[in-house]
């Protein structure tokens, strides 16, 4: 969404007529976490498998829609789905996990380095560098697909949300136990 601010400030400076374009996937990004957040607090015990549904959801619709050849509904749908994923990890409002959560957990990583590099051994820069790992690794993953599935690459991402609502409801189910 920085991204869509950036042009919606240059396309308001310039008099750009796209103006309404990302002024819209903002809005739509916005309703989208309203949504997401909606589903996700009405159970919060079962938050990550009922917004990752929601993900499976809109990621269909928007397959749909593009299959249909209605592009615009499709960027809709797609837009709000992308605003409500990122409530799956948000049900703390007083510590939520950062809305730049990328940028921060590179600035993170960087952080305990240099404070592993002056002496301080407690903390360990890997949970935040994976963090950006796995998004790095699923952009590649989705570049690839759309690289060289483009007609399919969205039913891949719907099939991949299936698979990862599947993990969120059997992590879910499992006795917790500290990680080691």
């Amino acid at each position: 969404m920085s991204g869509n601010t950036t042009l919606l400030a240059r396309d308001l400076a310039t008099g750009s007529a796209r103006v309404a374009v990302p002024a819209l996937l903002i809005v739509g990004f916005v309703v989208g976490v309203v949504l997401g957040t909606i589903v996700g607090d009405r159970k919060p015990q079962r938050r990550k498998v009922r917004v990752s549904l929601l993900l499976v959801a809109g990621l269909i619709a928007t397959s749909i829609a593009r299959a249909l050849g209605q592009v615009e509904l499709a960027l809709g749908t797609l837009v709000v789905t992308m605003g409500a994923i990122n409530t799956v990890l948000s049900p703390n409002r007083a510590n939520p996990v950062g809305l730049t959560y990328m940028t921060g957990a590179l600035m993170r990583t960087g952080q305990i380095i240099a404070d592993r590099l002056g002496g301080n051994r407690q903390a360990s820069p890997l949970p935040f560098a994976l963090l950006w790992v796995s998004l790095a690794f699923g952009a590649l993953c989705g570049a690839l697909v759309e690289t060289y599935f483009a007609p399919w690459s969205l039913w891949v991402a719907s099939l991949a949300a299936i698979l990862l609502a599947i993990g969120a409801y059997l992590i879910r189910t499992l006795p917790d136990q500290p990680l080691s």
